[in-house]
């Protein structure tokens, strides 16, 4: 079925005789119009149709700036949306500012010229959350937008960004992950982080709620109680650990970071790697389960810190390093796990990504769990992503 959207008059429309199409969440009734001039104003839109409805539009959560100006994360979000368009499914940008109406004035994809064109559009089947800043997520404009899609019981999913630390408490509790996990604190208080550090002598300092190795840091305690600490551009050596704790007692006090237990790690030419797994929700006979996407491989840069690109790391091809089947089996059953309790515990994911570590002793570590994965750079990772969150649009929507 063919729908159009007149930009000029922000209007959508039908053209096939006979048949009541419904549109969007509320089910709008869309007229119907027989014979259409094509104007530089007219969308074209080859949508799937269940029953009488039309669809599915798909909403893509966002927000605004202060000039009103729509930000979206690229290119991930727009070569998504070129796949969905490509694939019968209407892709929307929705501002968070915009929820609550019962119609929204967001930005479509015209597919055609491979764009966002500013339109109107009814509320949504669905809503993917790619809300690109933490602090949006904490004002009352998004929490009061989240609670009215609740309510009117659309679907959304990844409602929210993870802290590190509130999802280590929660993964610690299942059996099956527990021992995936490093040893993990947050700190508040010198002695509880002393006694840490000299449990574990090599420690990750991590901000409970960066991205991309933002502000991580590994923290060497020596035996002689000399501390020496990494960063990605210095290395400062303190005589003692307090002479650490006293320069960078505000920061160690303020709830915002988090320590955790260095592996021992397999490396490649003496730097250590990391696996980026993509995973993703799979409904099928009103069965959800997790499943596997795709596994990339990332090498450190020569500070040895973290293995994100942004920070100097480096990606591997898939050939550079063999997982054994027994590591295939855990992961896949590990990702499962997670799944399950990020839904239990925050809201319904369909997707995420987990950054997991191998020791010299070929085990398998859990370093940190991604809300919204970027965009991964392997090809063809990407492309099964695009399919398996069509997948999941159509079902959650009732158009598969």
């Amino acid at each position: 079925m063919n729908l159009f959207y007149n930009n000029r008059l922000k209007v959508w429309f039908h053209s096939t005789l006979g048949k009541q199409v419904l549109f969007g969440h509320n089910k709008t009734p869309l007229p119907f119009i027989e014979k259409i001039q094509a104007k530089k104003d007219i969308f074209l839109f080859q949508v799937n149709c269940s029953e009488n409805n039309a669809g599915p539009l798909i909403g893509f959560l966002v927000h605004q700036n202060q000039k009103s100006q729509i930000m979206v994360n690229e290119p991930y979000v727009t070569g998504l949306a070129e796949y969905l368009w490509q694939t019968k499914c209407i892709p929307v940008l929705v501002p968070v500012e915009q929820i609550g109406n019962d119609s929204i004035d967001g930005a479509i994809f015209d597919g055609k010229n491979k764009r966002w064109i500013r339109g109107h559009f009814p509320v949504p089947n669905i809503f993917y959350n790619r809300i690109s800043k933490r602090i949006i997520e904490k004002t009352p404009k998004y929490k009061t937008a989240l609670s009215w899609i609740k309510d009117q019981q659309i679907p959304i999913f990844n409602p929210c960004f993870l802290d590190k630390y509130e999802t280590f408490l929660v993964l610690r509790k299942n059996d099956r992950l527990r021992n995936f996990l490093p040893k993990t604190m947050l700190i508040r208080d010198k002695s509880s982080f002393l006694a840490f550090c000299q449990q574990h002598q090599v420690v990750y300092i991590k901000p409970r709620d960066n991205y991309k190795g933002n502000g991580v840091s590994i923290v060497k305690y020596h035996d002689t109680g000399a501390v020496v600490v990494l960063k990605y551009t210095e290395k400062q050596v303190f005589q003692c650990f307090d002479e650490y704790w006293e320069m960078n007692k505000t920061d160690l006090t303020n709830g915002t970071l988090i320590a955790q237990q260095a592996i021992r790690p397999a490396t490649i030419n003496g730097k250590r790697f990391d696996y980026r797994v993509l995973a993703h929700l799979k409904v099928e006979k009103n069965i959800q389960k997790y499943v596997l996407t795709g596994i990339g491989i990332r090498l450190a840069a020569s500070h040895n810190i973290t293995t994100h690109i942004p920070r100097g790391g480096k990606i591997l091809k898939p050939t550079a390093l063999i997982l054994s089947d027994d590591h295939k089996f855990e992961i896949k059953q590990m990702i499962n796990e997670i799944g399950h309790e990020l839904t239990k515990h925050f809201g319904l994911f369909g997707e995420f990504s987990v950054d997991i570590g191998i020791t010299k002793n070929n085990n398998l570590k859990i370093f940190e769990v991604n809300a919204k994965p970027m965009q991964f750079d392997e090809r063809k990772i990407e492309k099964k992503r695009y399919e398996r969150l069509r997948h999941l649009f159509l079902k959650l929507t009732d158009f598969a």
